[in-house]
């Protein structure tokens, strides 16, 4: 409904009703991106899932965290039932999370798409099976987007109808999006090349024009035993929020706990 601009001046303005604190509002959408390997992206959202249905902050940040418990539901496109079976396994025995009812996962169904009327419908049978066991929903993980619609994601008219079922999803369950994405292969010069660019997202200018915040993976050292660990630096941008400094965490694949060992030093 229109509003004229007087109106808006006298209206009290709407506090905002953060996910996670300074970097994604309610209705809103963030893209989680980088390289499709070795980026340990799927590892940090079921982490950042995990934290977020215990209320407790992501990533070892005290400034990254929810204003209360969040109930989570991660479409794992990845990832079959037993695959993230283990992922969970490790979660907790390793890590000694307890279980809980806010964190729902569901299953590789590569039918489950934003862009075809079947796929919808798949999504919101699932959102509609969790809102009915358990309750409201605050926010729902796509992982990754390439597995979530058939179309030219190069297509700004592709990309167009899939910020409409988003929003659709937003205003059904009044809740956010977090959205696993990579970014385009780096050319062979990479004297211009920015990793931490969210514009560096693979696809139409619209993914990062619609988007409300971003977190760019940028992939460091693995361990010794190449195995046990990997290190990542993290850059934010949020368009609601303060800018955060880039960050750099350590994901321990024998616990999924996300260790934040540092800040980039200021160029």
């Amino acid at each position: 409904m229109a509003i004229s601009v007087s109106a808006l001046k006298d209206k009290p303005l709407p506090t905002n009703d953060w996910i996670i604190n300074g970097l994604l509002t309610r209705k809103n959408t963030g893209f989680l991106m980088g390289p499709p390997k070795r980026a340990a992206k799927s590892w940090l959202l079921l982490a950042a899932a995990w934290n977020l249905s215990e209320g407790f902050p992501i990533w070892g940040m005290s400034y990254l965290s929810p204003p209360r418990q969040m109930r989570v539901v991660y479409f794992t496109q990845e990832d079959t039932e037993a695959d993230i079976q283990k992922r969970v396994l490790i979660h907790i025995n390793g890590g000694r999370r307890e279980p809980n009812d806010r964190l729902w996962l569901v299953p590789k169904n590569l039918n489950i798409k934003l862009d075809t009327q079947l796929g919808e419908g798949l999504i919101k049978r699932e959102l509609d099976s969790v809102v009915a066991q358990a309750g409201a929903i605050d926010l729902v993980m796509l992982d990754p987007f390439r597995r979530m619609h058939d179309g030219d994601e190069n297509d700004s008219s592709v990309i167009a109808k899939l910020w409409r079922t988003l929003e659709k999803i937003h205003n059904t369950y009044d809740c956010s999006t977090l959205i696993a994405h990579h970014v385009k292969k780096p050319p062979n010069d990479r004297s211009a090349y920015d990793p931490t660019d969210p514009n560096q997202g693979r696809g139409s200018g619209d993914i990062y024009g619609g988007g409300d915040a971003f977190v760019m993976v940028v992939p460091g050292p693995t361990a010794p035993d190449g195995k046990s660990w990997r290190q990542v630096t993290l850059h934010y941008e949020s368009k609601r929020g303060e800018q955060m400094p880039p960050t750099i965490h350590r994901v321990w694949l024998t616990t999924g706990q996300v260790q934040h060992t540092g800040a980039v030093a200021p160029a």
